[in-house]
């Protein structure tokens, strides 16, 4: 199940939250969802168009798509701190932009 699928199980609530930081993320060019608990990457941020920050720290994910690095080429930090990702796909190399990268 993906990010989405898991805020579905926790109700309408954190569904209006997170499609509201999506929208808003579109103008700040910005997006935390920390603390959310996802163990899958939210997918929709991928397509906000020129992404800058992203930070998804400290949640439970164990993998990052391939598609993160020709997707978010605008993104400059990048924090996935505190999570299980074992390793970093490839296609991270593609995120050219990139100042910040915080994995732990």
């Amino acid at each position: 199940a993906g990010a989405l699928a898991e805020l579905v199980a926790k109700g309408v609530e954190h569904v209006l939250t997170y499609c509201n930081l999506i929208l808003d993320a579109r103008k700040s060019r910005e997006v935390n969802l920390s603390f959310q608990g996802f163990r899958a990457f939210p997918h929709e941020v991928m397509h906000i168009p020129g992404l800058q920050s992203l930070f998804v720290n400290d949640n439970q994910m164990g993998a990052i798509p391939e598609s993160i690095g020709p997707l978010m080429t605008a993104l400059t930090d990048l924090d996935l701190s505190n999570n299980e990702i074992l390793r970093l796909p490839n296609t991270v190399g593609d995120l050219t932009s990139l100042t910040i990268l915080k994995v732990s």
